[in-house]
């Protein structure tokens, strides 16, 4: 049963050397996650692997607009992300 969920769960995940990955973008504002994704200058991308393996990478979200921000993120392969709010256009 458990093993049926994880194949639902892994089946969007890219497939690096036939493992799986999610790639999840933590939007960080004062070293903490950012309240507002617009106030976030950076994200912490994090490759999780089916195995239990991940690693981090620190991004600078070069973009001063959300949309463009949100392209970066979308250019790095991120799968969802992480903050507390998301301000309307």
């Amino acid at each position: 049963m458990i093993t049926d969920w994880h194949i639902l769960c892994f089946s969007g995940w890219q497939a690096i050397n036939g493992a799986p990955i999610m790639k999840t973008a933590f939007a960080v504002w004062n070293n903490r996650i950012a309240p507002v994704f617009d106030a976030a200058r950076r994200v912490i991308m994090v490759e999780s692997e089916a195995a239990g393996g991940n690693a981090q990478t620190p991004v600078l979200l070069t973009g001063d607009q959300p949309l463009q921000k949100v392209q970066q993120l979308a250019d790095l392969g991120a799968d969802s992300l992480v903050c507390g709010a998301i301000s309307r256009a």
